[in-house]
């Protein structure tokens, strides 16, 4: 009751093999007892490895895929688990270091904006003779300061300096 192209499908293979050593012509390449056909037989119902079939690796290891299959199926179901979630850990490794990375730039923008401020205010305030209030804010704006400006360091140092004479002067 079978269809012949399935037919087909099934007797290809071991079963080929089988049949073509059982038919031979030289009878040293045959099997020597109805036994050593049967346990060939038996092997391809097994899944195993059949004697006739020259061996090779391949055909060994579809032969045991065959046999383990929930065995293969379970570890290349862990190989993939695995790759996804390295994967995803890789992704989400790259995200946190970008969003590390824009955030140092945020705060380092956000102390230049400060120092900018700070800056700007201790000047304006010097100069409008509230000198005691600009010097605070100087003082921050030398706290602030970006430690690889350090010409823009010496600026803030000398308008202090040059700030405090005119201090002592006022009183």
């Amino acid at each position: 009751h079978t269809e012949p192209p399935r037919l087909i499908h099934l007797v290809r293979g071991d079963l080929d093999w089988i049949v073509m050593k059982c038919l031979e012509k030289d009878r040293g390449r045959r099997y020597e007892t109805a036994n050593g056909l049967a346990m060939d037989i038996e092997r391809h119902l097994k899944c195993e490895p059949v004697i006739a079939r020259p061996p090779s690796r391949l055909y060994e290891f579809q032969k045991t895929v065959r046999r383990h299959k929930f065995g293969f199926a379970a570890a290349g179901a862990i190989i993939m688990t695995l790759a996804v979630g390295l994967r995803v850990s890789m992704w989400q490794f790259a995200h946190a270091n970008t969003a590390r990375h824009l955030a140092d730039q945020a705060r380092q923008d956000e102390r230049r904006l400060n120092f900018q401020m700070a800056f700007d205010r201790g000047i304006g305030l010097c100069e409008q003779g509230n000198v005691a209030s600009g010097m605070l804010w100087l003082g921050r704006a030398l706290e602030l300061a970006p430690p690889d400006e350090v010409a823009m360091q010496q600026v803030i140092r000398a308008n202090l300096n040059a700030w405090q004479r005119e201090l002592h002067s006022l009183m």
